[in-house]
């Protein structure tokens, strides 16, 4: 059912920049499982009360970023916190100041310093434990490459599952991964957790229990259960037909502070001889 929608999300994207079809049908399916509706202008409300999110797991390359963005904007869940991996974060912000018009967004780096004022906070994962405090409340949180809070006891999944404990009410949580069970469907616990949507499948005993061992039974209904749920996944072979022959995309990545330091150093020179 996730190949195409028609939905208008007011102030996304431009006349260039428009989603494909089936990521249209995957914001579709995302905005349903939360509970809101559109009003047919491009403005989304949420008509059914709920606090799960959602997890968008289609395959690298399909687009998961700018779904991403999709939901936070359709649901003007501002300030939200991005959490991604680091050589990531710029690529994110670059992405997020294209789709949605005047988003102000700030990239934090480092363990220490004030949050400043912003739409969308960049932050990567191995540094979120020093910021989670920071935050008293957030309208939406997003974790790109969820799979790297498969291990439950890390410090990095106890800060996103605190993370999302500050998202406040109407607010939403979405996790992005084209690999969210890599080894075994106990992964994606954390994950659950993160979206709220744990309690679906019985907490974390009850999903220990029916689905800790993998047999053919279980996992085929773990699926029928994400998806009926708070899961959605399309992979490449299924929307070829929709994308271009060949796509160019500009992925801006922050160098080692060490490398940088002496590149700035160099820069300067440069700067200052001309």
């Amino acid at each position: 059912a996730a190949h195409d929608a028609e939905i208008q999300i007011a102030g996304f994207g431009s006349d260039r920049l428009q989603l494909f079809p089936f990521q249209r049908a995957g914001v579709a399916y995302a905005m349903r499982q939360m509970g809101f509706t559109s009003d047919g202008d491009g403005f989304w409300h949420q008509t059914t009360p709920m606090t799960g999110g959602v997890l968008v797991g289609d395959e690298m390359g399909l687009g998961k970023t700018s779904q991403g963005l999709a939901i936070l904007k359709a649901t003007n869940s501002f300030p939200a916190v991005l959490v991604c991996p680091a050589s990531l974060k710029l690529n994110w912000k670059r992405e997020a100041e294209q789709w949605i018009s005047g988003v102000q967004v700030k990239v934090l780096s480092g363990t220490t310093g004030n949050l400043p004022d912003a739409d969308i906070y960049v932050i990567n994962y191995d540094i979120l434990t020093h910021w989670t405090d920071k935050f008293v409340s957030i309208k939406g949180l997003v974790l790109d490459e969820s799979h790297y809070i498969k291990n439950g006891s890390a410090q990095r999944s106890k800060a996103c599952i605190r993370m999302a404990d500050k998202v406040s009410e109407g607010g939403v949580r979405v996790c992005l991964s084209g690999t969210p069970i890599v080894n075994q469907p106990l992964e994606i616990m954390t994950q659950l957790r993160v979206i709220n949507r744990l309690d679906d499948f019985g907490g974390a005993t009850s999903f220990r229990g029916t689905y800790g061992r993998a047999s053919a039974k279980s996992l085929a209904s773990l699926n029928r259960k994400l998806r009926s749920t708070c899961y959605v996944r399309r992979r490449k072979a299924e929307v070829l037909t929709e994308l271009p022959p060949k796509r160019w995309a500009h992925l801006v990545v922050e160098g080692d502070p060490a490398v940088m330091k002496e590149y700035k150093k160099a820069e300067a020179d440069i700067v200052k001889y001309l």
